[in-house]
This record gives structure tokens, sequence and C-alpha cells, in this order.
């Protein structure tokens, strides 16, 4: 199992300018490093609690198929953009939604349901390739107001 970002959101889970007024920094001088700050720390904390703060394109990879439901790495789960993998002739296919699987957004973690059953996959890493967007529901907008707090 492989999890990587592709492509990140422009903001991150708490403001410059909120950052600035807590700091109590009126200039702009350290704006750049202020913002470095707030990346890392964001980072560090997704990365303790296992959840995404901020809205992020992924790629999961996984060897196969699991026997049950997949459950999305770092929730919220907002949507899925694709799932595919390399058949038993290893050539890449795309699962259809709702037709081969439903994606549980509602749940904590989200989950991609199975509709009927996963296909055989060929034996390689990363045979299957989820493409999913995590970040920007009701939940993630109460940690970032817990976060603003502390």
């Amino acid at each position: 199992m492989t999890l990587r970002e592709v492509v990140g959101s422009s903001e991150e889970a708490i403001s410059l300018d909120v950052a600035k007024e807590h700091l109590r920094v009126t200039n702009t001088d350290e704006d750049s490093y202020i913002l470095e700050i707030i990346t890392a720390a964001r980072s560090y904390v997704e990365n303790e609690i296992g959840e995404t703060l901020h809205k992020a394109t992924y790629n999961y990879y996984l060897d196969e198929f699991p026997d049950d439901d997949i459950e999305a790495p770092l929730p919220p789960l907002t949507s899925v953009t694709h799932v595919k993998y390399y058949d038993t002739d290893n050539a890449l296919q795309t699962l259809v939604a709702d037709t081969d699987y439903r994606v549980d957004a509602n749940s904590i973690p989200g989950v991609i349901e199975l509709i009927d059953s996963w296909p055989s996959t060929y034996d390689r890493t990363a045979a299957v390739q989820i493409q999913f967007v995590g970040g920007e529901s009701d939940y993630l907008q109460i940690n970032k107001n817990i976060i603003r707090i502390i």
C-alpha cells in the first residue's frame, strides 16, 4: 500500500492572517517563514491524527483488491476520481462508479464499497490504483476551528 499526494491545496488549515494575529506580527518581513511553519505544523498534525486538514488529491496504490470494501486513508474522503486496476492479462482497466463500486463519503473514514465483487488482478506491485480527493467537509471545518482555538 502506497499513498501519494498529487495535487495539494493552495489553502492551509490556518491562514497567514490568523497565524500572524496569534503571533502578534504586523509586518510582512516574516511571511514566507510563517507560511513554512504553518505547512510544517499541518503536515505534522495530519501525520499524528491520520487525517487530512486541507483539500488534496491523492493516489492510493494496492497490490490487489481486498476481500471487502476499501477504507480511504486520510479522512475525510470527499470524492473518488477513479479506480483502475491491471487485469489478469496485465491490461489497465477502469471501474465504473455506481456500476462496479459505490463511494460512501459520509463515513469516517470514507469507504469505497464493492457492488458485486472486485475483479482479479495481475500479480504485480500497485495493481490497483485509486485516485481520490480528501478534505473539505463539515468534519474538516470543525477540525480547523479547533486548531484556530489552539
